[in-house]
């Protein structure tokens, strides 16, 4: 059953509540140009594999210079971060991988996800326009995932079984 995240009459609060320092990010070579672009003129702290000329380097390199740097990867090679044997959670500072073209992603979501590195920290989030969802490791040392969808007004909805 999908069930309501936050009640709408709530957001703001939740929102004021919260003290992090926003996520800083590292963006492999996939990601577009305007984008980043789009990111810096909101503020946000991000590098560039191709600014930095770390074009043609493998994903391994990648993973190991944002883990290195405290920084988030900022990535749409979903199939490989995504893998725990590829990629464990004890190499990972934070991953956030984007489905499909600019257009397809929820970017009001990122900018949510982007304000709070205390909470997502250590996470592998995947994002497209209408779902996100959230790996990680529990209090008890086990992989969770846990499924969201996005609704075309904003709202966030969790599954519970």
């Amino acid at each position: 059953m999908w069930k309501k995240l936050v009640d709408d009459n709530k957001k703001e609060d939740i929102y004021k509540e919260q003290k992090s320092r926003k996520i800083k990010l590292y963006a492999d070579e996939d990601i577009e140009k305007e984008l980043i672009e789009y990111l810096r003129e909101k503020k946000i702290n991000i590098k560039s594999a191709k600014e930095l000329n770390y074009e043609g380097r493998p994903d391994s390199f990648h993973v190991a210079y944002a883990f290195k740097n405290k920084r988030f990867l900022l990535t749409k090679n979903v199939n490989h971060f995504w893998d725990d044997k590829k990629v464990p959670f004890q190499k990972v500072f934070g991953i956030i991988a984007l489905v499909g073209k600019i257009s397809d992603i929820n970017i009001p979501i990122l900018l949510a996800l982007i304000a709070f590195e205390d909470y997502y920290k250590g996470m592998k989030i995947k994002l497209s326009q209408n779902e996100l969802v959230f790996k990680f490791i529990n209090n008890k040392n086990e992989s969770t995932v846990t499924h969201h969808k996005i609704n075309n007004t904003g709202n966030i909805y969790v599954w519970v079984p």
